[in-house]
């Protein structure tokens, strides 16, 4: 069907967006235990990425995960290397500082796995900002009472974020905008944070800054898809421009861009975006709908007749095509091939579409010929639907 159904499409678009995102970005990795009783690490596909080998692991928080190994606990980074000394115990992460334990003694890790103190101290307190150490059977104070980074520090800020804690996060990082290293971060968690909010204007606002520190390509892709969602066409196609000089060969960016353009008249734009698209992700039935649509509007009968049969093969289910299909018959004088098919369907309902077929079908010509694309055989269309 040339009007294209918002809900079937909303979700085309997020599994392309996934796909975007696993493609631009490092990738996720997630712990799960093997019949061995070992812990290792897959990716969002279910792929093991990370052999198991660890006795215990916990989840990535910022590309960091606690792992036990023969009694000892360390951190590791994604590619599974040990990046902290072992340890009997390492707490939570405050104010970027972590209490570690070894052989009865405690001492402080930061985030990144670096020692600020070697476990020689007899007692650690961060809340109580105190750290103490044995002397001559004397109990005294280390020279360091106040247990603060010296720089200001996002990590709990970070941590509130990772945990789904939007609002208490966002309070929290409005203190540290002007740590100028720390920018990107906490601006694009910022607008990720306040889209989950439903504030998407604050989410855009915030996506704005992150990109006047770096032209991140998600980034760039969220915030073209919140012009495309708010009809803000001209802004979301120019964004996705940007998007693209990074990542010319992602194929859920030429979708969406092609839609973009589609909004605005731009179908020769969006039947070369889409094309593409389908040559560089064939198994995707989504770009073969989308082509075939896009080729009726650019007068191109026969490829819309194989994009749609190619979509259907890929996706039967997807019967929407049909009604691409059907056209591309129509116009490639092909009438014999396309009544059948009018037949058939006229009356039975579309779910992908949410429409019955004679008013999809109806209202496919009607669309076509508001951009001046006409047939003859139009007429025994009507006729055959009964208009």
């Amino acid at each position: 069907m040339l009007t294209t159904n918002l809900g079937t499409m909303k979700n085309l678009s997020f599994i392309l967006f996934l796909a975007f995102c696993v493609s631009a970005n490092a990738q996720q990795l997630y712990p799960f235990k093997s019949n061995t009783g070992k812990f290792g690490f897959k990716n969002q596909s279910g792929k093991v990425i990370l052999t198991p080998i660890w006795d215990s692991a916990e989840h990535f928080v910022h590309g960091k995960s606690l792992v036990k190994q023969n009694s000892k606990i360390f951190l590791i980074n994604l590619a599974g290397e040990q990046i902290s000394s072992k340890f009997d115990f390492i707490g939570d992460f405050e104010l970027g500082l972590a209490i570690v334990s070894k052989s009865g003694k405690y001492g402080l890790i930061d985030v990144s796995g670096r020692l600020i103190y070697p476990p020689k101290f007899e007692q650690a307190d961060l809340q109580k900002k105190i750290i103490q150490y044995t002397k001559n059977k004397q109990r005294k104070l280390c020279g360091v009472l106040n247990v603060k980074p010296k720089e200001k520090t996002t990590a709990l800020a970070d941590s509130l974020f990772s945990k789904g804690q939007y609002a208490k996060s966002i309070e929290l990082y409005k203190k540290y905008l002007a740590v100028p290293k720390a920018s990107f971060k906490i601006y694009n968690n910022m607008a990720f944070a306040n889209t989950m909010l439903g504030q998407e204007e604050k989410g855009a606002f915030y996506y704005l800054k992150a990109l006047e520190y770096k032209e991140d390509p998600i980034v760039l892709y969220k915030l073209a898809g919140f012009y495309y969602m708010h009809q803000k066409y001209q802004k979301s196609l120019a964004v996705y421009e940007r998007a693209l000089k990074i990542h010319p060969n992602n194929a859920g960016m030429l979708y969406s861009m092609a839609k973009t353009c589609s909004k605005l008249g731009y179908y020769e734009r969006s039947y070369a975006l889409t094309l593409k698209a389908s040559q560089i992700d064939p198994e995707n039935f989504a770009h073969f709908f989308n082509l075939s649509y896009y080729s009726l509007f650019t007068n191109r009968p026969k490829m819309a007749i194989k994009a749609a049969k190619q979509s259907l093969a890929l996706a039967p289910k997807e019967t929407g095509a049909y009604t691409n299909l059907v056209l591309g018959y129509v116009l490639n004088n092909q009438f014999d091939e396309a009544e059948p098919i009018y037949k058939y369907w006229k009356d039975k309902y579309f779910f992908e579409i949410d429409a019955i077929g004679k008013e999809a079908f109806l209202g496919d010509i009607r669309q076509l010929e508001k951009m001046n694309i006409k047939h003859p055989d139009f007429k025994k269309v009507r006729n055959l639907l009964n208009e």
